[in-house]
């Protein structure tokens, strides 16, 4: 990360965001914070993958359209599909090794896991 912008929100490379999904919680003493990753869960296998990327998604996903977007580590797009399904696979043969960054996107729902290709 190299920076913080003026709302506090962290900046990496080029000026992408690194996005992290949580719930605010009302309590008596004020809000707390917890993190919804279980609820829409997301499987990425095999880490490090060399041939392909298979994605596996829980339940929750299912009822909308799904959009998939991976990012290489510099922030470069190198693929984008949309999806009603709850798995699939992507090829990456011809991606160079290094960190990729798969974004999954439904409504307001964002998940974002590293994968490293080999």
């Amino acid at each position: 990360m190299e920076s913080v912008d003026t709302n506090n929100n962290l900046k990496c490379a080029n000026n992408n965001y690194v996005y992290i999904m949580m719930t605010l919680e009302e309590t008596p003493f004020g809000f707390s914070c917890q993190t919804v990753k279980e609820a829409f869960s997301v499987k990425l296998y095999p880490n490090p993958a060399s041939e392909e990327l298979y994605i596996e998604l829980e339940e929750p996903w299912r009822s909308e359209q799904i959009t998939i977007t991976i990012y290489q580590a510099s922030g470069t797009k190198i693929y984008t599909s949309r999806t009603k399904h709850l798995s699939c696979h992507i090829a990456t043969a011809n991606w160079p090794p290094g960190l990729y960054y798969v974004e999954i996107v439904q409504g307001p729902q964002k998940v974002i896991q590293k994968v490293i290709k080999l």
